[in-house]
């Protein structure tokens, strides 16, 4: 039986699964891919990019959290957290 949660690689290599929670979310394969589409010419555009979102992003989140009648602190982790999973989901 093969674990959901182990590694591909070790699964593989047919090696026992580890016992206890085994979370792989593909990171150390993506970081290749990650390189090759950095490129030092586009440094600026991207930080020009990453301000204006957490320009707008911020007071949003913030508005949203305050309507919805939760502390504004709420609203500024859920865009933390939603643009760090968009990040990494693409």
């Amino acid at each position: 039986a093969t674990d959901a949660l182990t590694s591909p690689a070790k699964q593989e290599a047919g090696n026992k699964p580890e016992t206890g929670l085994i979370l792989d979310l593909g990171i150390p394969t993506l970081l290749p891919e990650w390189r090759k589409m950095f490129a030092p010419s586009t440094v600026v555009t991207d930080v020009t990019a990453g301000i204006t979102v957490g320009c707008v992003a911020v007071p949003l989140s913030l508005a949203i959290a305050v309507a919805s009648g939760v502390p504004p602190e709420v609203g500024l982790v859920s865009a933390a957290v939603a643009g760090v999973a968009g990040g990494l989901m693409g």
